[in-house]
């Protein structure tokens, strides 16, 4: 039992790995960037590739190592859409971006899978650098555009102004496309009175 669950860790080890580590990034830091489009699906089709050789040197190929990395990728996106991590539609748009880097990642491990000979730092070294990154992404402040619009509305000023700046809980929308997961705004919040003031408007997503 012990030698069949070692011969399908490629498989089991980068997903719960991977689960673990976007929903770390997503869920908790909240951040959505370079470390989960970019060095995670590098990490998830490397780390595949260097166990399939490990464990399964008899069908290693650089083939065989893509398709176990796309099928490991796909797990993960139905384990955060069954726990509603993320939604449908985004985990669509996103998977060309998810595929392409899985590809380069079992593609540059498939180059140099002999000479890694401890996976453990591989894993660590990967793991740090994904959740260091999200934590910087995070803490980076956006650069802000300032947009100017006129609209005239036939309503006294104040309870214009209320429905402008600052509106209340919104419902949650019945769309179809919306319950598959696209993004949508909640309410907004204002930091700071008159002038120079900041509204913050807040979705599903942050």
């Amino acid at each position: 039992m012990k030698q069949h669950i070692n011969t399908y860790s490629y498989y089991y080890l980068p997903l719960l790995i991977g689960t673990i580590l976007l929903t770390i990034g997503v869920k908790f830091i909240e951040s959505y960037g370079i470390a989960i489009f970019l060095v995670l699906p590098i990490f998830i089709g490397a780390l595949t590739t260097i166990l399939l050789k490990k464990k399964r040197v008899d069908i290693y190929s650089l083939r065989n190592a893509v398709f176990s990395g796309f099928i490991n990728v796909i797990l993960i996106s139905l384990t955060i859409l069954l726990f509603a991590i993320e939604g449908l539609i985004c985990i669509f748009m996103a998977s060309p971006i998810l595929l392409l880097f899985v590809f380069i990642g079992a593609a540059i491990a498939h180059t140099y899978v002999d000479k890694i000979k401890n996976t453990s730092a591989i894993i660590i070294l990967f793991s740090t650098a994904i959740l260091g990154l999200s934590f910087a992404e995070k803490d980076k402040t956006p650069s802000l555009s300032e947009v100017k619009a006129t609209i005239i509305i036939n309503a006294p000023i104040e309870k214009v102004w209320e429905n402008v700046v600052v509106f209340p809980q919104l419902e949650e929308p019945t769309e179809i496309l919306f319950k598959a997961g696209i993004a949508y705004p909640i309410n907004a919040t204002i930091d700071g009175e008159g002038v120079g003031a900041i509204r913050y408007c807040n979705f599903t997503t942050g």
